[in-house]
């Protein structure tokens, strides 16, 4: 875990805190931008994009090699840092990426090539980084309070930020190539709420219907599932990692997903951790094909709650 934060407290009786928090060290791949050419100073650019297609895990192992890694100017190199390569691993794709985060970057690059990132500390005292192809424990391991892994848990849905789209293409003024998109009217929640994008890069007909596409598959809400995990027979870190397909059985039902996000809390009990399930609201991805049943799943806790 990287530290970002320390406080120091006390309490009336005299007894002094000293609380630590940070992101892992993962989430540290967000404090680099993708350079056009990432073998130049950003004030000497000579291209507008990186662009780059082949499996998945080259292009992850591309873009961190060249933005952070060892192949990166010296003084965007991230120190104690080591990129594992992941050449050959992943369904193929494409990649076309200006001064963009660099996290988001290589997120979706593995969500779209089947992979899931990490980031370990190695017996070698450095953080290796890179991407390896998901684990489907959804069958091994269905977390359920009766069997004593899962403790209190939480489902959550978000209404999408946007439900129609103008994508506006080359062109000007009258002239420009503009086109509409909307996600399905039963994921609007009822609202209409337009936004513009500029896709002036996008390369006729087809490349509009592209960035339309990404655009409804992005904005089609959010759904999560937030576990407190019992380690007591299964452990994260050890059992199952970050990327890992997980079920959880909730009220008669049994979602699977992919463990997006882990938060670990140290205190005088021992370690909590909490897991969720699913994208979440601050994922720019697809929401899971599982969302209507939380919310199916939230109206009957409802309708229980109002007998």
């Amino acid at each position: 875990m990287l530290i970002t934060t320390i406080e120091r407290s006390r309490t009336a009786s005299g007894i002094l805190n000293l609380n630590l928090s940070g992101p892992l060290e993962l989430s540290t791949l967000g404090y680099r931008l993708t350079y056009p050419d990432p073998s130049r100073p950003i004030d000497q650019q000579k291209t507008a994009y990186w662009t780059d297609s082949g499996p998945a895990g080259d292009l992850i192992t591309s873009l961190l090699l060249r933005n952070l890694g060892g192949a990166a100017l010296p003084e965007r190199r991230a120190r104690g840092v080591i990129i594992d390569p992941a050449t050959g691993l992943g369904k193929k794709t494409s990649v076309k990426t200006r001064l963009a985060n660099l996290l988001d970057e290589v997120s979706a690059l593995a969500d779209t090539g089947g992979l899931a990132l990490y980031a370990v500390y190695g017996t070698d005292r450095q953080i290796h980084v890179g991407a390896r192809t998901v684990t489907d424990r959804s069958r091994s391991m269905v977390l359920r309070q009766d069997h004593g892994t899962l403790g209190e848990w939480r489902t959550s849905i978000t209404m999408p930020e946007a439900t129609d789209f103008v994508v506006g293409g080359q062109g000007e003024g009258a002239d420009r190539r503009l086109k509409a998109f909307s996600i399905p009217a039963q994921d609007s929640w009822g609202v209409r709420v337009e936004v513009f994008k500029d896709q002036r890069d996008a390369e006729g007909t087809d490349g509009l219907d592209k960035s339309g596409q990404k655009l409804i598959e992005e904005n089609a809400g959010s759904a999560a599932v937030t576990l407190k995990l019992n380690e007591t027979r299964r452990r994260l870190g050890r059992d199952f990692f970050l990327g890992d397909r997980l079920s959880a059985a909730l009220d008669g039902q049994v979602f699977t997903d992919t463990l997006q996000a882990a938060d670990i809390e140290w205190s005088e009990k021992g370690r909590e951790v909490s897991l969720t399930l699913g994208q979440g609201q601050d994922r720019d991805n697809k929401a899971p094909s599982w969302v209507r049943r939380i919310r199916a799943l939230n109206s009957k806790i409802r309708n229980l709650e109002a007998r």
